[in-house]
């Protein structure tokens, strides 16, 4: 049986980066919270470049 940690219980990878399905809910609550929300306030936000907001957003 695979013991898991509280990180990967919390979404976090090894790095300490959280996983890509974290990322899309914790993008689509911003956007619900501020649907005039920008790329560009998600990228400084997330510390993410366009491309990945982009890609994350398409995926939903």
């Amino acid at each position: 049986m695979k013991k898991t940690t509280l990180e990967e219980k919390l979404g976090y990878n090894q790095k300490g980066a959280k996983n890509g399905a974290d990322r899309k809910i914790d993008i689509l609550y911003q956007m619900e919270e501020n649907p005039e929300v920008t790329q560009v306030k998600l990228m400084e936000g997330f510390d993410l470049s366009r491309k990945q907001i982009q890609r994350l957003i398409k995926d939903m």
